[in-house]
């Protein structure tokens, strides 16, 4: 559905602009690898911007704010629980 887009004058006005902000397929893969392979604890739940770590939210910084980054993130590992989540982390942590 996208192959005419670029033909629009929206869609060339998006192209040029991420021409100028956006990433290259091979840096994101590059990005993200770094994320998920040479980043351990010291990023959870925090946001990664060219292999700089971000701060949190600033509403994750109250306790009650804590626990319910903590809930959420259970209640994610056991949506995910059908496809082993909590053992591949384990063995990439590992």
């Amino acid at each position: 559905m996208n192959r005419e887009y670029e033909k629009t004058f929206a869609g060339a006005m998006s192209k040029k602009i991420l021409t100028y902000f956006g990433n290259t397929s091979n840096v994101a893969a590059r990005m993200i690898t770094d994320a998920a392979v040479n980043h351990g604890d010291e990023i959870h739940g925090k946001f990664l911007s060219f292999q700089e770590i971000e701060g949190m939210a600033t509403i994750l910084y109250t306790p009650d704010d804590q626990r319910i980054s903590e809930q959420l993130w259970s209640e994610t590992m056991d949506e995910l629980a059908f496809a082993n989540i909590q053992e591949l982390m384990k063995e990439i942590n590992d």
